[in-house]
Parts: structure tokens; C-alpha cells; sequence
């Protein structure tokens, strides 16, 4: 019966895994949209220390410790070679569609976010 009791637990655990890192994922996700509304050309040193931690994070997912990098590492807008990475950030790879948003936003940032980017960065979800 202990067996069946661990073997049990284990199968529910592994289950949730996925769930416990999409959520980081998505919050990380909400935390950098809403950091982009305030970045004035690049992120400030306490934002970059915030970022770092993201991509430290196992638990977050490729997607989402890219686009912490591209932020962090930003001068007045992403460079190319993080624009061209983000690219790669779509749906179709498998990326939360917060992902894609800010993916998107990122290829076009300049200096501060425009009024139209700040209405979809509150937008993400």
C-alpha cells in the first residue's frame, strides 16, 4: 500500500511541475511588462539585479529568461542579435502568448515604451 501511496504522490507531483513553471513563467512575464512601462533607455541597476534573477531561474522557461536578457542588456533598444532571438518568440514555438507580446513589443522599443506600447503592456496578462 506504501507503494501505491509514493507512487501515487510522485505521479501527481510530476504532474504539477509543468503547472508550478508556467506560472513563474507568466509572472516573470507580468513583472517585465510592467518594468517596461517605467524603463527610461535601460533598465536601472535594481530592475537589471530583478532580470538577472529571472534568468537565474531554472524554473522559468527558455522563452521568458530570453526576453529577461534582452531587457537587461538593452541601450536605448534591444540589440540585434537579442532582436533577432525574439524573433523566435512566437506561438508557433511554443511561447505563452505574453511571451509573443512582449517579444513583439521589444523588436520595436525605443528609449521608452510609445503610448500604444504602454496600452499593450498593461494588456499582458
Amino acid at each position: 500500500m506504501n507503494k501505491v501511496m509514493i507512487a501515487t504522490f510522485f505521479a501527481l507531483a510530476v504532474a504539477g511541475s509543468p503547472g508550478v513553471m508556467a506560472d513563474s513563467s507568466n509572472n516573470y512575464v507580468k513583472t517585465m511588462a510592467s518594468m517596461l512601462l517605467d524603463i527610461n533607455h535601460y533598465p536601472s541597476d535594481t530592475q537589471k539585479k530583478q532580470l538577472q534573477a529571472i534568468i537565474d531561474d531554472k524554473s522559468a522557461d527558455e522563452h521568458t529568461r530570453t526576453l529577461a536578457h534582452a531587457i537587461m542588456t538593452m541601450q536605448h533598444s534591444v540589440s540585434d542579435g537579442d532582436k533577432q532571438k525574439l524573433t523566435g518568440i512566437t506561438s508557433a514555438s511554443g511561447a505563452s502568448p505574453g511571451e509573443s507580446q512582449l517579444a513583439k513589443i521589444l523588436q520595436s522599443y525605443n528609449h521608452k515604451a510609445s503610448a500604444e506600447q504602454k496600452t499593450e503592456l498593461q494588456a499582458i496578462q
